[in-house]
Order: structure tokens, then C-alpha cells, then sequence
């Protein structure tokens, strides 16, 4: 992290993420979170400069710098062992923190192949891109949060790149929306569902890096 840490102590809205934050430390002491997505976004610019922002989700992410998937499992099996996580069935990157708060675990690193991209070990193998992550975890933003707990962040412009390396990479549907079907998509435009996506709607092209369905 670089520089003095932000100081955010007095925010009592990051409250939460100052407690998930130390008990991810508490569980794991080798663990180096570092803050991604809308939750680091939204620190930086809506609690630090009281620039408010439209939120599509209100999990958290977090990437951990780890050597192989036997540290992600391990990670992962003393976060449950603490007692305050829950697992989600079937979704092994993500918990749920004090019973509601989602929390996605991003592993990088050392479980990255070649081409700096990463596979599930699952029944249902997901592929998905590391790139831009360790770069990020280099030149993060120190934040200090409620009870002197300090993350690390990634900064705005790592932020930036990261969504639009995300975006980027994830396929189109045939019907050439990210809506869940021709007809839910661009209802607010009425616009044909031929036209092409990037022109049609924005907000399918935003909302789908989200994973979120429908689009208006």
C-alpha cells in the first residue's frame, strides 16, 4: 500500500466492512485482502469525497494474493471455522458475512495459469481473467476504517481498468443482449432488439458486468 492510510474512522456507514475486515485478519492473520468493485468504489468516492453513485449490488469483493488453491481452501475453511461466515451451496467463491452480507473471495497469483487467468476447481469448471489484479494489489490505496482497521484498496484507476477488462471478456448472448431474453431487454428505449447492443442500451452493458438480470 502506498502513502499515509486514508482516514475514514469517523464513516459510521463502513462500520460493517471494518468488522469483516478484521475478522477476515482474525481468521487468517497471513491474509492481505485487498477491497475491489462497487464496495471499494463506493469508499473512495462516496464516503471519502461525498461523490454519491447508483449501486447495482451490494456484495463485497475481496482479492487475496495466494500461491496455490490449497491456500484458497485454506482461506476459505478458516473463515468458516470463525463462525461469523456462512458458505453458499454450490458457489465456492462466495460467503455470506454475520448472516447478509455477501462476500466474494478473489483468489490471484499463484493459482493463475499463462495467460493470467484462473479456473474454478469445481464440478462446473468457470474460467475467468486475473489480469489487472496483482498490478492493482502494487499500487493500492491504504483506508483506515472504524476501530483503527486499515484495508487496502484499489485505486480508481485500477478500479477502471479492472471493470473494463471484466466487461470485455464476458461473451454476448446470441440475441445480442445481456438482458436474460429478447424481450426484457430495452423496454424503457423501445428499441428493436436487432439494433446492435452497444448502441441499444447501456444499461444492459453495465448491469450484465454485475451479473444482474434484466436491464430496465
Amino acid at each position: 500500500m502506498q502513502g499515509s492510510p486514508l482516514d475514514l474512522r469517523e464513516q459510521p456507514g463502513l462500520a460493517v466492512l471494518a468488522r469483516l475486515v478484521a475478522t477476515m485478519r482474525r481468521a487468517w492473520p497471513d491474509a492481505g485482502p485487498l477491497l475491489v468493485g462497487a464496495m471499494a468504489r463506493d469508499v473512495l468516492l462516496s464516503f471519502a469525497h461525498g461523490i454519491r453513485v447508483a449501486r447495482a449490488t451490494t456484495d463485497m469483493d475481496f482479492a487475496f494474493g495466494l500461491d496455490g488453491w490449497n491456500s484458497f481452501a485454506g482461506l476459505r475453511n478458516a473463515l468458516l471455522a470463525d463462525g461469523s461466515f456462512a458458505e453458499v451451496p454450490g458457489v465456492l467463491h462466495r460467503l455470506v458475512f454475520e448472516q447478509c452480507h455477501r462476500v466474494d473471495l478473489l483468489p490471484f497469483g499463484g493459482v493463475e495459469r499463462a495467460d493470467r487467468s484462473i479456473a474454478w476447481p469445481s464440478p462446473h469448471v468457470v474460467e475467468m481473467t486475473m489480469l489487472g489484479y496483482r498490478e492493482a494489489a502494487a499500487q493500492a490505496v491504504a483506508v483506515r476504517l472504524p476501530d483503527d482497521v486499515v484495508v487496502a484498496l484499489a485505486s480508481l484507476p485500477a478500479q477502471a481498468v479492472l471493470k473494463l477488462r471484466a466487461i470485455t471478456t464476458m461473451p454476448v448472448p446470441a440475441h445480442g443482449c445481456w438482458a436474460t431474453t429478447p424481450e426484457s431487454c430495452c423496454t424503457r428505449w423501445r428499441t428493436p432488439v436487432s439494433q446492435s447492443h452497444w448502441t441499444r442500451c447501456w444499461i444492459c452493458w453495465r448491469r450484465r458486468s454485475t451479473r444482474m438480470a434484466g436491464c430496465c
